[in-house]
């Protein structure tokens, strides 16, 4: 079974995807609008890069988020499909790239759930990943290092815009090592005996614990060398001051691991945002006609949060 499913009188991949018969008696996605975009990559619904598609009506498919031409060669054009692609500006080397040359991204998908260790990159379940394009700089990926298009790890590149490089296939940071990096957001809903767990109370596998670089690996805390961390203060967010982190573990003030769930109306994340910076600008005025006095009161909320929308909300109110 090749998990096809028939769903409104239509033939769907597994994926989600409507099919067509080809000329072979064979199943072939239509050729969909692009809506979700990674790392270049092309994304079906299921958050993950299409399998296989076409692409357009030119015989260009998708295979692993990958563009091919007819001829089974990465796409390069001078123009990135169609009306559905906004913003990118081409097809380089079977990518969709944006008008600085960079891998474009477009669409609502879940926050990176990979990570890096020991300058590796997995997947959310610890496998080493194998993947087309990862990373602002679209590099391939397998078995968890960063290769070239005929799978030799790459001997140096620029990964990203902090800093950090690939030597050797591995990832490092800035200052030479190996880089640790977890991009999930994760909620922490409870310590128990010390470790930090989910709330089935099973301790978290991976994750980032907070902004400095530090991070959770099965349920132990770790600062952003790799080391188990010792923390003099850690607040759990109760206004007790008195817990601290040692080798990893929580204590409470008593010296005995700590025990402690988290209100689930507020539980703790483990990677805190950047403050919000909002800029509010108000403008009054004050009319005369025959009806008497109006004052009109304008307030304008711009957000200024690096990285942030940059959404400008305007209020008026109108008093007689």
């Amino acid at each position: 079974s090749s998990g096809a499913s028939i769903k409104n009188g239509l033939i769907n991949s597994n994926d989600g995807e409507a099919l067509n018969h080809d000329n072979d008696g064979g199943l072939t996605k239509t050729s969909p609008a692009i809506k979700l975009i990674r790392y270049g990559l092309v994304y079906g619904p299921n958050g993950k890069p299409l399998e296989h598609g076409e692409f357009d009506r030119s015989g260009n498919i998708v295979k692993n988020g990958r563009i091919y031409d007819k001829k089974g060669k990465p796409l390069n054009s001078s123009h990135p499909g169609d009306d559905s692609i906004s913003g990118a500006s081409a097809i380089k080397d079977g990518l969709i790239v944006g008008p600085n040359g960079k891998p474009h991204n477009q669409g609502a998908l879940q926050p990176e759930s990979c990570f890096i260790e020991n300058g590796r990159i997995h997947t959310a379940e610890g496998q080493p990943l194998t993947q087309e394009a990862f990373g602002p700089e679209g590099l391939k990926v397998k078995e968890g290092v960063v290769v070239d298009r005929i799978g030799k790890p790459i001997k140096q590149s620029a990964f990203d815009d902090e800093g950090n490089y690939v030597r050797d296939g591995l990832v490092y940071d800035r200052s030479g090592k190996l880089l640790e990096k977890h991009y999930e957001t994760i909620i922490i809903s409870m310590v128990k005996r010390g470790l930090v767990c989910h709330k089935n109370g099973k301790p978290i596998e991976h994750g980032p614990f907070g902004t400095d670089g530090s991070f959770i690996r099965n349920g132990k805390v770790y600062d952003k060398q790799g080391n188990l961390l010792n923390q003099e203060i850690y607040d759990i967010g109760t206004g007790d001051d008195t817990s601290y982190i040692k080798q990893g573990v929580i204590y409470a003030g008593n010296g005995q691991p700590l025990d402690h769930s988290y209100d689930q109306s507020s539980p703790k994340i483990a990677t805190k945002k950047p403050p919000t910076i909002v800029k509010t600008t108000t403008k009054q005025s004050v009319i005369k006609d025959q009806e008497g006095v109006t004052e009109n009161i304008e307030e304008k909320i711009e957000d200024l949060t690096p990285g942030g929308t940059g959404q400008i909300t305007v209020n008026t109110q109108v008093n007689k």
